[in-house]
């Protein structure tokens, strides 16, 4: 006897999506803190004054702090970048539910929820595996996916 058994009755409910929206939340307030202790220290006053000795064997070498607007530009585009590739890691993960969501699993008795639980994770991972290395599937793309504009409950 075989039972069929659909992802989207357990493993898609809200509160696995509400994970990793929390997560996304905390790795974008991160950054953004990281990006406003930046800005806090390069507005220093003593900003200008501090250099950097760096010693290697016989070698020494001393470097100034880069010019402010340079440094608020990196630190900015590093914020941005993180930003982004977090928002990628999120869709990632919605687009592997989906997939996972979309599959037929069929199961064969006795099986405890602690063994369908490892089988689910372990089928998620997959298909996270494939779509955050598949290099055709863009960002424009991944907004585009059949499902992703639909409520997953």
């Amino acid at each position: 006897m075989c039972v069929h058994y659909f992802p989207s009755e357990v493993f898609c409910q809200q509160a696995v999506l509400g994970i990793y929206e929390s997560q996304l939340r905390a790795e974008i307030a991160s950054d953004l803190r990281v990006l406003e202790i930046a800005h806090a220290a390069i507005s220093s006053p003593d900003y200008d004054n501090k250099k950097y000795i760096l010693k290697q064997k016989f070698t020494i070498s001393e470097i100034s702090v880069p010019p402010i607007e340079f440094l608020k530009r990196r630190e900015i585009n590093k914020c941005f970048k993180s930003i982004i590739g977090s928002f990628q890691d999120y869709m990632d993960k919605l687009i592997s539910i989906l997939r996972l969501k979309s599959e037929k699993i069929t199961l064969t008795p006795p099986i405890t929820q602690n063994q369908i639980n490892i089988f689910l994770s372990e089928e998620f991972e997959k298909h996270l595996l494939e779509v955050s290395t598949d290099r055709s599937l863009n960002v424009p793309k991944k907004l585009d996916v059949k499902g992703f504009h639909e409520k997953v409950s």
